[in-house]
């Protein structure tokens, strides 16, 4: 529902948006103000670009001549159709975080859709955008479930469907909020979200549209301060990880086994 809206009021304000476009490359004009991005619907010229590619990220910026030490796994989310809708809408029943020995569940009200929400917060599964699958895995369903069961009994219902999405995680779980100018490219601004950034998407919108304006804002600074590229996590090959995506021994899973 979010990105709809978001899409209607792009377009109501004049974007253009192509769907299924993939980058190909992306280059410095001769004038060294300009960049041009060449994708499979044409090349475009522009004096500002923005990089919000998610899982895509390093596919895109790899013309640029760097990489990014990010970790894509596969998600998924469950929606379960209570029987007491009343008790866990919006008004009655909070977004939640629930800490159960080594794993971290989530769960949302009932909000455009007739179910409640619940997920694993994980990152085990690593994937590629090439290999990632559509299919859930049952096994993290049936973990959810029990947990409700457990804790939340009154949200328990048929399971109305569990989809999947990815997440690109930094190796310190941060968000990447910058410009490329460090690397040579001072038109073009990077955002990657690490697993958690939705919620802010209306609010880092706003942020690049003013770092590709003019370079000011009142939260344009302590973005690039606290969220920057060259931060140690994403620079120094010895970093500790702060989080359970070890990119050193991150493997690609390929596609999820669920015998």
């Amino acid at each position: 529902m979010a990105n709809g809206v978001h899409t209607q009021l792009a377009r109501k304000h004049g974007a253009t948006i192509l769907e299924n476009c993939r980058v190909l490359k992306i280059e410095k004009d001769i004038d060294d103000l300009h960049v041009f991005v060449h994708t499979n619907q044409g090349v475009f010229r522009c004096r500002r670009l923005i990089i919000c590619a998610g899982a895509w990220t390093n596919s895109v910026i790899e013309s640029l001549g760097f990489q990014l030490p990010l970790a894509v796994s596969q998600e998924q989310v469950t929606y379960v159709a209570t029987p007491n809708l009343k008790d866990f809408t919006k008004e009655n029943f909070p977004v939640w975080d629930f800490f159960d020995d080594d794993r971290i569940y989530y769960g949302h009200p009932i909000h455009g859709n007739t179910g409640v929400k619940v997920a694993i917060h994980d990152g085990t599964c690593i994937v590629s955008t090439d290999t990632r699958t559509y299919k859930s895995n049952p096994t993290k369903e049936k973990l959810c479930l029990d947990m409700l069961q457990k804790y939340i009994p009154k949200a328990v219902g048929p399971v109305l469907y569990t989809k999947t999405c990815l997440y690109t995680n930094t190796p310190d779980n941060t968000f990447i909020a910058d410009t490329l100018e460090k690397k040579g490219y001072p038109q073009i601004s990077l955002f990657v979200g690490s697993g958690h950034a939705f919620k802010f998407s209306c609010l880092f919108g706003k942020i690049f549209a003013q770092m590709a304006i003019d370079g000011t804002g009142e939260y344009v600074d302590h973005v690039k301060k606290y969220f920057n590229i060259d931060r140690p996590a994403l620079s120094d090959e010895n970093y500790k990880q702060d989080n359970k995506y070890d990119l050193k021994s991150c493997q690609d899973q390929g596609p999820i086994d669920d015998s």
